[in-house]
């Protein structure tokens, strides 16, 4: 089915919602992004954004709600420049209830809100695929207890683009983000584990080329006692291209008893490609278990020479150690469908 938001019916506060932040938005300037060694030099070209668009929702075992004003208010959460120009110019909006064992495709347009609430078995793809100057997301996902909900993530073809991802985990919530973008790209994903047994497994690809430019976050909070995360940033970055990748694992003082992990591994193809990944602990209770660690850089001389002293060219030895890098990955995670997987191996095996 397609959802198209109405422009000509919108409620005068949402339009007024709209001007002011078009104005808050022309006064504020664009939030400088450093590393620890490289900084994030591009910026944002914001362009004039269609008021028509369709949000694309396939599949089964869903059902869509209409918003009302009070759903749209609980969106508006303005932290910088990128919120501001997203809330004076989305442009679509889609709010989808899971039932148990549902299977759902998402393909959004340019700047759009989307808030899913899961229970049970459900799997989720949302793909981003549509040419454009400009993309926007931000997207809530409610994963009620006693549920086991996978969600993996798709975007490419746009010069920049821009997401948000929130995620309230009372159940089990396995979360896969791909970003194959041009230009610059800015991820955050913040995850909060809230009941007793909660658990995340996120894993973040990332592929930088050219002289594109990724800012990657991730945050995830225990708040609740025998929580369980596993977070892995796996990316390659190549030619001139930057990538800063931060990931914070932050246990409250309530969760006892609980496992946080997170480890951060970047491969560098050219000379003059730079990445920063940047791992966090932050840990407010005894009785928890947590360890981070983080690696950067170029592919292994001796893994190099011993594929290429059997006949394989020096171009395919390299695609066969990114592929060997990606691929455990991807092979152990069944629910992300062929067609994410296979834009991801096009990537590096051009």
């Amino acid at each position: 089915m397609e959802i198209t938001y109405n422009l000509l019916k919108e409620d005068p506060y949402i339009t007024k919602s709209r001007e002011d932040s078009l104005k808050l938005f022309n006064k504020t300037e664009f939030n400088k992004i450093h590393g620890l060694g490289i900084s994030i030099t591009k910026e944002f070209n914001f362009p004039k954004i269609k008021t028509n668009s369709k949000i694309e929702v396939s599949g089964n075992g869903f059902e869509v709600i209409e918003p009302n004003i009070e759903i749209i208010k609980s969106f508006y959460d303005e932290k910088d420049k990128l919120d501001l120009f997203h809330k004076a110019n989305w442009n679509g909006i889609a709010l989808i209830k899971l039932k148990n064992n549902s299977n759902v495709l998402i393909k959004p347009s340019e700047i759009n809100y989307i808030s899913i609430d899961a229970e049970g078995k459900s799997n989720i793809i949302f793909y981003s695929d549509k040419q454009s100057e400009y993309k926007s997301y931000i997207i809530k996902l409610n994963i009620s207890n006693n549920s086991e909900v996978n969600f993996a993530y798709l975007n490419k073809n746009s010069n920049n683009s821009y997401t948000r991802i929130y995620s309230d985990v009372k159940g089990k919530l396995n979360l896969f983000f791909s970003d194959l973008d041009n230009g610059l790209s800015i991820s955050k994903i913040n995850s909060k584990l809230l009941d007793d047994g909660a658990e995340l497994k996120q894993i973040n690809i990332l592929y930088g080329d050219k002289d594109n430019q990724i800012y990657n976050n991730s945050i995830v909070l225990h708040e609740n006692k025998n929580t369980r995360s596993n977070l892995i940033v796996r990316g390659v970055i190549t030619d001139e291209s930057k990538a800063i990748i931060k990931g914070l694992v932050h246990i409250k003082k309530n969760a006892i008893k609980s496992k946080g992990f997170q480890k951060e591994d970047i491969i560098l193809l050219g000379d003059k490609a730079e990445a920063d990944p940047i791992p966090e602990l932050h840990i407010d209770t005894n009785d928890v278990e947590c360890k981070h660690g983080a690696t950067v850089g170029r592919i292994d001389k001796k893994k190099l020479f011993y594929l290429t002293s059997r006949g394989i060219s020096e171009k395919d030895a390299k695609k066969l150690i990114v592929s060997g890098f990606f691929d455990s990955l991807l092979n152990e995670n069944s629910f992300v469908s062929n067609e994410i997987i296979n834009n991801i191996r096009c990537k590096y095996e051009y």
